[in-house]
């Protein structure tokens, strides 16, 4: 997009499935956060302001590479309290039954990757 407040991390465009979820996460400052099934980190997104960048997020998927994708959109949205734990991440099993709040998309159905690329369906 070609809009200054876009490119300046103002706003972001997001399935509304992301943003319904992340509502119903009443997370407050100092509160750890595991988004199991991350992504590119949508939902962690939403939940990361209500934090006012104290506490931990922490972002877990198997697609690394998606994952890694959700540096940029933090950055841009200027939460630096996250953390990305890519498949065998050493410090996942030590973080076990220390959440305060966890998302898990599973299965994870992809019908917002197909909402947004339907070419997707048949490749």
């Amino acid at each position: 997009l070609d809009i200054p407040e876009y490119k300046l991390g103002y706003f972001e465009i997001q399935d509304e499935s992301s943003q319904l979820i992340a509502d119903q996460v009443d997370a407050k400052p100092g509160d750890l956060v595991m988004d199991f099934c991350a992504g590119s980190g949508g939902k962690a997104l939403c939940i990361g302001p209500k934090m006012l960048n104290r506490g931990q997020i922490f972002l877990h998927d198997v697609r690394d590479t998606k994952l890694f994708e959700s540096k940029r959109r933090f950055r841009k949205a200027n939460i630096n309290n996250y953390t990305l734990l890519p498949p065998s991440h050493p410090q996942l099993p030590k973080l076990r039954g220390r959440m305060d709040w966890v998302l898990v998309d599973a299965p994870c159905s992809q019908t917002g990757a197909l909402r947004r690329n339907p070419d997707m369906k048949w490749t």
